[in-house]
């Protein structure tokens, strides 16, 4: 421990100084750390299969994408979706793992797309999930009603019909 009294004034002035605004930092900054903790405990992850089920079945979710792109999904109650992003895409969703997983039939790759769910106050958030539980999150809900609010087909597709005026805009209520 440094004796103060045996450093010239201005040097005790500096380091008085610098605590003082070592201080003010400390006590400036406290809040904002306060603030981004009590978003880090508002923001939690949803793992329980049986809770993501429930969170998802029957509910129509309006998205976007990070990139900006909007979307809509219905989770029929017997694992059929239809997804649109212009048109309608029908598909299946499930829950394994912690992570809710959908393949759409159309998909060339035959591909399973799965996320890891963050729900934060109303909104639900998407972290693709080769991306790992704390990847940056691809997609999130703007709104969610129940039911299938927007009358998305299931088990069918009306991509091949649609009206290239009407792409990505989303179907009216």
């Amino acid at each position: 421990m440094c004796d103060q009294s045996m450093l010239p004034p201005s040097a005790r002035q500096r380091t008085l100084q610098r605590a003082l605004a070592f201080a003010l930092a400390i006590a400036c900054l406290g809040p904002l750390a306060a603030a981004a903790q009590d978003r880090e405990l508002a923001r939690e992850r949803v793992g329980d299969n049986t809770e993501l089920e429930d969170l998802l079945r029957n509910r129509t979710i309006h998205g976007i994408y990070s990139g900006g792109n909007k979307w809509l999904e219905y989770h029929a109650p017997n694992g059929l979706t239809a997804y649109w992003d212009g048109c309608t895409h029908p598909g299946k969703w499930w829950v394994a793992e912690g992570l809710v997983c959908y393949r759409y039939p159309e998909d060339p790759a035959q591909a399973d797309y799965c996320w890891f769910v963050y729900r934060e106050d109303e909104r639900i958030e998407f972290v693709s999930s080769p991306d790992g539980p704390d990847g940056p999150v691809g997609a999130y809900s703007e709104e969610i009603t129940t039911g299938n609010s927007e009358h998305l087909p299931l088990g069918g597709s009306d991509c091949l019909s649609a009206d290239a005026g009407a792409m990505n805009k989303p179907p009216q209520h």
